[in-house]
């Protein structure tokens, strides 16, 4: 028998990230540019021979990443479904844990059992983003009967837990409940290591996850990534092969810049994913800006997420002289005011603004959105109502 890992999702209210949330599971949101939340979580472990991953997540597309980012991993991924768990995938044959809830035809995956007849220990990773040098404490995880890891972010945060086979009942139904905290605070006193050296991105509002993934931009802690990352690396295979490109009239500062990106504009303190093109004499800051995207000429940009695009341009999504954030205050967004309250602009997938449209702070431009209901010169506010 041998080790595996469980990934489970964090408590968070996914509502909290509108279009970030929609079609795409909570692990595949990207942190830092070159990954998304599961590369970090599955890298942690492959780098030191871990074979077998249980991803509990909340929507069925991870699968297709799983498939091109982590072709050579055994992966089971399992929707939660109330109190139970459904197998949607596994490139291993599980039929025999495939159960149907008495007296129904719902099917559901006997996890408990699964793990008890396969894996003599289990490493349960909670589903925030975090990198640790898991080959500094592996010897001691591989020995201990149920044990924890944490990391100080002003106060301790129990992120990854060693589980051995007497605890795998008391762990399923704790998954089942969604009481992670209980059962922390139950263990907390059984061999608890502080992991030192790590990157961490907690997060449980669109707010904390726009100041997060820009906080890393600090150079201090940008230099520390890059240096950690090349001793323990991540070790994902991605889509995009060809390396950035920064085009003749492109200049980027303290910023993060993807795979297969062209950059002829100005990029500053910004995370740009990969495949996302900028046309010259653009200007942008303090944006994260999702794969897919095309920022056309003369766009200015400020306090601004940008989420993914798959359709295929043959001009500019994002129309020239588009002037999209700002800085300063802005007036809460009006249908969203719990969460577009953090003085920046949010824009969906699939969203093309016509040439000149301005979009202020705190104005959401939901995903799919009818292009017909835009027009040239547009003035998009936090009041206005899609």
């Amino acid at each position: 028998m041998k080790e595996g890992v469980v990934i489970t999702l964090p408590p968070v209210n996914l509502d909290n990230f509108l279009c970030l949330s929609e079609d795409r599971s909570f692990h595949e949101i990207y942190v830092a540019g070159r990954f998304k939340i599961i590369d970090l979580l599955i890298g942690n472990f492959e780098r030191v021979g871990v074979e077998d991953f249980i991803i509990i997540t909340n929507h069925p597309s991870l699968k297709d990443h799983i498939l091109v980012s982590w072709p050579d991993i055994r992966s089971v991924i399992l929707i939660k479904k109330e109190d139970n768990f459904r197998l949607e995938y596994s490139n291993f044959n599980v039929s025999n844990y495939n159960r149907n809830v008495p007296n129904t035809d719902e099917p559901y995956f006997d996890l408990e059992n699964f793990l008890y007849h396969n894996y003599r220990k289990v490493f349960w990773a909670v589903g925030y983003p975090i990198w640790f040098p898991v080959e500094e404490y592996f010897d001691d995880m591989r020995n201990l009967s149920i044990g924890l890891i944490y990391s100080k972010i002003g106060v301790p945060y129990y992120h990854t837990c060693i589980l051995s086979q007497r605890y795998f009942s008391e762990f399923v139904d704790t998954l089942k409940t969604g009481l992670y905290n209980a059962f922390f605070q139950l263990y907390r006193e059984h061999n608890s290591y502080e992991s030192k050296y790590f990157i961490f991105f907690p997060f449980s509002t669109l707010k904390e996850y726009f100041k997060m993934n820009l906080s890393i931009l600090d150079h201090k802690i940008i230099n520390n990534f890059e240096v950690l990352f090349g001793k323990y690396p991540i070790r994902n295979k991605s889509k995009f092969f060809n390396p950035a490109v920064i085009g003749r009239h492109g200049k980027f500062m303290n910023s993060l810049i993807g795979d297969s990106s062209f950059i002829d504009g100005i990029v500053e303190n910004s995370i740009i994913c990969p495949n996302v093109r900028i046309e010259k004499d653009s200007k942008i800051r303090n944006a994260i800006i999702y794969p897919g995207n095309w920022i056309g000429k003369n766009v200015e940009m400020n306090n601004v997420i940008i989420d993914e695009s798959n359709i295929s341009f043959k001009f500019s999504n994002i129309g020239d002289e588009c002037i999209l954030g700002g800085k300063g205050l802005g007036a809460p967004n009006t249908r969203y005011p719990s969460i577009m309250n953090f003085d920046a602009t949010l824009i969906g997938k699939n969203v093309i603004l016509p040439r000149k449209v301005q979009v202020s702070l705190n104005a959401y431009v939901p995903s799919n959105i009818d292009v017909s209901k835009l027009r040239i010169g547009k003035y998009i506010k936090s009041s206005t109502v899609f």
